[in-house]
């Protein structure tokens, strides 16, 4: 297939970052680099129009069906991160367009994260369990005890602790966030 005209990329975070990487990967080819700023649907729906493809490096608003309907001729939403649960894929599939991510982006960044995490837990669950009746209220009896002056005591096994609070907080607190 010839495309003589040149390919339209477009790239979200326009004015965060500059554009020096993706310049030298797309050097000597026929590939016009698009930056913009999107803060809603709208904005990527709009700002992103004509172009062939898209490079989201923040993801600051989701690619729901309507988005990927007015991207009319795009052909690959590229996430430069982990996540694609803000991309409606079998929308982007319906449309022809191949969904990417980078599935080993901060992967060394958030296992030193959860490594320091859980050594400062296993030094103070106490302050963990504050923390958690902070976040939920899943802990509803840790909430009360904290409220009510009476402390917290320390388990004799922080594991039993951990597997007591629910998943996402537990997985927010090790640096990702899954959901159950």
């Amino acid at each position: 297939m010839s495309h003589s005209s040149p390919f339209t990329v477009g790239v979200t975070g326009g004015s965060a970052y500059d554009l020096a990487v993706e310049s030298a990967v797309f050097d000597g080819l026929n590939v016009d680099l698009r930056p913009v700023d999107v803060e809603s649907t709208d904005d990527l729906a709009g700002k992103l129009a004509g172009a062939d493809a898209v490079m989201d490096r923040l993801m600051t608003a989701p690619y729901t069906a309507e988005v990927i309907d007015a991207l009319d001729g795009c052909r690959v939403i590229a996430r430069c991160g982990i996540g694609v649960d803000k991309i409606d894929c079998e929308a982007a599939a319906a449309a022809g367009a191949y969904v990417l991510n980078v599935p080993s982006y901060c992967e060394h960044e958030v296992s030193d994260h959860a490594l320091t995490s859980s050594t400062r837990l296993k030094a103070s669950p106490e302050r963990f369990a504050f923390w958690c009746a902070d976040e939920t209220q899943s802990v509803s009896s840790t909430r009360e005890s904290s409220r009510s002056g009476s402390g917290i005591s320390a388990t004799p096994d922080v594991s039993d602790f951990l597997l007591s609070v629910d998943t996402p907080v537990r997985a927010h607190f090790f640096g990702t966030f899954v959901r159950a």
